[in-house]
């Protein structure tokens, strides 16, 4: 199974993820909520994208966000290759 399918909108809950916990704990919980058929590409890429979300939202509050405008221009650009 490929993680494309694996996730609803790739959120992060908030009920389960919380300040108090280690990132090993995090790491592991991340992991332990993953299908049984997981495989190691699938939880490699939930847990880098676990890890990048809290350095997303620090870039943004640091104003490093690409305008919206732009992101579009660079997608359609891309899908036109």
């Amino acid at each position: 199974m490929t993680s494309a399918g694996m996730f609803d909108c790739c959120e992060i809950p908030q009920s389960i993820y919380n300040d108090n916990m280690t990132i090993k704990q995090m790491a592991m919980k991340t992991i332990e909520e993953l299908p049984e058929d997981a495989s190691w590409e699938d939880i490699q890429e939930r847990i880098n994208f676990v890890a990048g979300v809290p350095k997303a939202l620090r870039e943004l509050d640091e104003g490093k966000a690409m305008p919206h405008d732009k992101v579009k221009e660079e997608f359609a650009e891309w899908l036109a290759r």
